[in-house]
């Protein structure tokens, strides 16, 4: 008769995420250690930013990083959640508990990337403006350069980003880029459970140089009022009826 499969804690979740700089032709090339750190410092302060809101869904984990470096300047940073409290489980309840804690985890990797994403752009691009949205999901801004709408976040990250707190914070994570000659950044991440990479490219510019440096971010807080204030409502009455957005574990309870 076959073994009886023992309990085992779960809820461990990791997601590596793949930081490499390069020039123009995509060529590694050192990075002073001093950036280095104070970039990683950045990541860890961004996190620490976003967990402090009221209703963060890892306030069951504890969450931290590590980073080894991979080349001159390529670096796997391993994002990493355990549940405070291990309960042992069996069969579908352990595998419901493990796939709730990559999904969460997963889903926070994404804020992080996204916020980067959106904050590296506002300093790339000087000229850029918000426009808000009361969107089927909930609220959020769209990024607009040249009159067209080039990304996108809730409304909740954009106010953290934009916060003072937030600006000092991605103006340490994008310390790397000060960097002479680093001319982009690719972000590789895994999604789990398919052989796919997400991958995104963070450009570099005298812009976001000047940035890192202490200059300011075309847009703050303030902006973001004045975007509220001329919110077109027409595309809210456009809906004959919202879909009512769910909580972050509504998914898992259909397992």
């Amino acid at each position: 008769m076959a073994a009886r499969s023992a309990a085992t804690p779960t809820g461990r979740a990791r997601i590596p995420v793949l930081a490499t700089y390069t020039d123009e032709r995509g060529l590694q090339l050192p990075l002073p250690q001093a950036q280095m750190r104070e970039s990683f410092t950045g990541l860890q302060l961004l996190a620490g930013h976003i967990l402090g809101t009221a209703d963060n869904v890892l306030e069951e984990y504890e969450q931290d990083f590590t980073i080894m470096q991979l080349g001159p300047s390529a670096f796997e940073i391993e994002i990493r959640a355990i549940k405070r409290r291990q309960n042992r489980l069996r069969g579908r309840a352990a595998v419901k508990n493990q796939l709730l804690a990559v999904g969460i985890l997963d889903s926070f990797t994404e804020v992080l990337i996204g916020l980067g994403e959106v904050g590296c752009f506002l300093a790339n691009h000087p000229d850029a403006e918000v426009r808000f949205v009361d969107g089927a999901y909930g609220p959020y801004y769209e990024v607009v350069q040249g009159g067209t709408a080039v990304l996108a976040l809730e409304a909740q990250l954009m106010e953290l980003l934009l916060s003072p707190e937030g600006v000092e914070i991605l103006r340490v994570l994008v310390a790397n880029q000060k960097q002479p000659g680093v001319a982009y950044c690719t972000l590789t991440k895994q999604v789990p459970g398919v052989q796919h990479m997400r991958r995104t490219v963070i450009p570099t510019s005298r812009p976001l140089r000047d940035f890192a440096d202490g200059a300011q971010l075309p847009l703050d807080l303030r902006s973001l009022e004045q975007a509220r204030a001329r919110v077109d409502e027409s595309r809210s009455a456009q809906w004959s009826s919202k879909p009512r957005p769910s909580n972050s574990f509504t998914v898992w309870e259909q397992l």
